[in-house]
């Protein structure tokens, strides 16, 4: 009976944890697959590998297209405060960028 290696996703499998990879016959990683509970090399996608698509970081600023990803924490926080955005002064970069992006969206 052929062999198939797995990594575990869902709820643990025996003995095995989430991301430990586990050796399975072909009828039990496919019937766990089904279930959701493991990820066969080259079958569908594993949860782990999905990550959510990157925010807007692009505004246009008198215009000129302005990279926000480019900026330091320092230039965010002088450009927000010349848009007028109030952010707290411990914010981080991604939040000052967040914060800049819904400006510019807000000012049409």
């Amino acid at each position: 009976m052929a062999r198939v290696q797995a990594t575990v996703i869902g709820k643990p499998y025996r003995h095995a944890k989430v991301g430990d990879t586990v050796e399975l016959s072909a009828r039990d990683a496919d019937l766990l697959q089904r279930l959701g509970r493991v990820s066969v090399a080259g079958g569908t996608y594993a949860r782990r590998d999905m990550t959510a698509q990157a925010p807007a970081t692009l505004v246009i600023l008198d215009d000129q297209r302005v990279d926000l990803t480019k900026l330091e924490k320092v230039e965010l926080r002088e450009l927000a405060k010349s848009l007028g955005v109030k952010v707290h002064h411990a914010a981080g970069e991604d939040k000052l960028r967040q914060a800049i992006v819904e400006a510019q969206k807000a000012a049409g």
